[in-house]
């Protein structure tokens, strides 16, 4: 039976906890089922998953995976310090504030919330070009949301490659890169791979400056560039 999902579209491991993570309600079922059975299942059990595989994979367009996306993460910079100060209910307010004005960004440029991890996001869109709109334009209008003395810049990374989608998830090296990106940075900047600068016009590219290769969890050619998305702000 398990050669034979392999044959399927989809996931052919659905069903475990990494596959089944997102909220949709294929994924809930699935969970639900691995978790009853105890990841031990019967022919019928299998049959059952192969099914629920299947309409995964229907659900997220019928795309193969893994598959070429432009990745972005973002972060607010000294959120947590702020946040300490300041308690939870003003925090909380500036994030559903903040999580209002991207969504409305990303999904103008085609692009998608992947995850909200505390104050920084992952996002996906189908393109880099798409992608620096979307994450310049996000950065923008989040950097005009002032809140009780803290002003909410952010800072980004944006890679373009391969990566795998697992149960709402997207996983791989190349998210990794773009996590490392914008770890590595400024305030109110965007970092972006050279992977990204291949892909883009070369109007765009007048404006960026090359950064030094990141040192860590990053392939060893990798070249970063930056553009400044808060004129004015950070360093």
């Amino acid at each position: 039976m398990a050669l034979y999902r392999r044959l399927l579209p989809g996931d052919p491991e659905f069903g475990d906890p990494l596959s089944t993570m997102g909220p949709e309600p294929v994924q809930a079922v699935a969970r639900r089922a691995y978790r009853l059975a105890d990841g031990r299942f019967s022919l019928l059990g299998q049959m059952g998953l192969a099914v629920l595989q299947v309409a995964d994979w229907v659900q997220d367009g019928g795309t193969a995976r893994p598959r070429e996306v432009a990745i972005a993460f973002t972060d607010l910079v000294r959120f947590s310090d702020w946040a300490v100060t300041i308690g939870d209910e003003a925090a909380l307010d500036l994030l559903r504030r903040v999580g209002v004005v991207m969504d409305a960004c990303v999904e103008a440029r085609n692009g998608r919330v992947v995850k909200r991890l505390g104050d920084g996001t992952m996002l996906v869109f189908e393109n880099p070009d798409e992608a620096i709109a979307g994450t310049k334009e996000a950065l923008d209008a989040v950097a005009g949301l002032g809140c009780d003395g803290y002003e909410p810049l952010m800072r980004a990374g944006v890679h373009y490659g391969e990566a795998t989608r697992i149960g709402g998830d997207y996983l791989g090296v190349d998210v990794t890169v773009a996590a490392r990106l914008c770890e590595a940075a400024g305030d109110g900047e965007i970092l972006l791979s050279d992977e990204v600068a291949a892909h883009i016009d070369e109007e765009t590219a007048r404006v960026w400056e090359p950064d030094q290769v990141l040192e860590k969890g990053t392939p060893d050619n990798l070249r970063a560039f930056r553009i400044r998305a808060a004129p004015g702000q950070g360093g």
